[in-house]
């Protein structure tokens, strides 16, 4: 598997959303919940919502060639994730906090209000 590349975090969105357009989120959205690797053909059906099989299927070979999903079968490719969410969402937050640097990181945690803790 390639690098995983960092995205461009939107944090007023939610789940996959918050990292990639919506085709494509919808797209790791489905195959995240499938049980098994799906063709394109499956994909289109489940998130097309009007566009073209065409438009899936690219976005489906340049989430691949990017890293976010294996790609198998010689035909029909079939396609699954490459990450789960919680290690895709792990790594995009672990860069976020890599670009902001540890110093900032912990300084913005030591100015939060403390919250006092009954038995």
């Amino acid at each position: 598997m390639s690098t995983i590349p960092i995205f461009r975090f939107r944090p007023n969105r939610v789940d996959a959303a918050r990292w990639l357009g919506p085709t494509q989120a919808a797209i790791l959205e489905y195959l995240w919940e499938a049980e098994r690797p799906r063709t394109v053909k499956q994909i289109w059906r489940a998130v097309g919502d009007g566009r073209a099989l065409t438009t899936i299927g690219t976005h489906l070979l340049r989430m691949a060639d990017a890293g976010l999903l294996l790609r198998s079968g010689s035909y029909t490719s079939l396609f699954a994730p490459a990450l789960t969410r919680a290690e895709f969402e792990g790594y995009q937050f672990n860069a976020i906090l890599t670009a902001i640097g540890c110093d900032a990181v912990a300084a913005w945690l030591a100015a939060q209000p403390q919250e006092e803790v009954t038995p």
